[in-house]
C-alpha cells in the first residue's frame, strides 16, 4: 500500500510539474518496473532526471518508454543505461526521442538478420559482422558490448555523407 501510494503521489507531481498525462506517467512507471525489475521509487526518479534534462523535449518521453523498453533490455541495458541513452540522444540533437528508440530497435534487428547493407557496414568499420550479429542475438552483457564496440567505432567516422550511409545501413536511421 505504501508503495501504491508513493507511486500515485510522485506521478501526479510529475504529470503537474511537467504537464503530462498522469495515466501515461503511471503506464511508463509501470512497463520500466516490470521490463527492468526496478522499484515505482527507482522508476520514478529516472523519468523525473529525464524530464529535468530535456528528454520529452519532442513531447514523447513516455512513449518512448514504454515502447522501447523491451528492446533496450534485449540488448542488455539496464533502466539508467537505457534512459543515459536516450538522454543523450535527445543532446544530440536527434529529431525527436521516438527516433534514438527506433535506432536501438532496428540495430538490434538488423544485425541480427545479417543483411548484406548491414554485413557490409561493418566490415567497412573493420568489425566481424558473424561476430556482431551472433553477439547481438545473444542479447544481454554480449549485446551490450557489441552495441558500445559499433557506436565507437560509428563515432570514429569522420565523414558526414559515409556516417550517415554506415547509420543508416546498421541502424536504419541516423542517430
Amino acid at each position: 500500500d505504501k508503495d501504491l501510494e508513493s507511486l500515485t503521489n510522485s506521478a501526479y507531481l510529475l504529470a503537474d510539474t511537467f504537464e503530462v498525462d498522469v495515466n501515461d506517467v503511471i503506464k511508463s512507471a509501470s512497463v520500466y518496473m516490470k521490463t527492468f525489475g526496478v522499484d515505482s521509487d527507482k522508476a520514478m526518479d529516472l523519468m523525473l532526471v529525464a524530464f529535468q534534462k530535456g528528454g520529452d523535449y519532442s513531447g514523447e518521453l513516455l512513449d518512448t518508454i514504454r515502447e522501447y523498453s523491451p528492446q533496450f533490455k534485449s540488448m542488455g541495458f539496464d533502466a539508467d543505461e537505457m534512459m543515459n541513452i536516450l538522454i543523450r540522444g535527445a543532446e544530440a540533437g536527434a529529431f525527436n526521442l521516438d527516433k534514438v528508440g527506433d535506432a536501438i530497435k532496428e540495430m538490434n534487428v538488423r544485425v541480427v538478420d545479417g543483411s548484406k547493407t548491414t554485413n557490409d557496414a561493418f566490415t567497412t568499420l573493420g568489425l566481424d559482422a558473424e561476430k556482431m550479429g551472433q553477439s547481438f542475438a545473444m542479447g544481454g552483457e554480449d549485446a551490450q558490448k557489441a552495441f558500445a564496440v559499433t557506436m565507437a567505432a560509428l563515432s570514429k567516422v569522420k565523414d558526414e555523407q559515409d556516417k550517415h550511409n554506415l547509420d543508416v545501413a546498421i541502424m536504419g536511421t541516423q542517430y
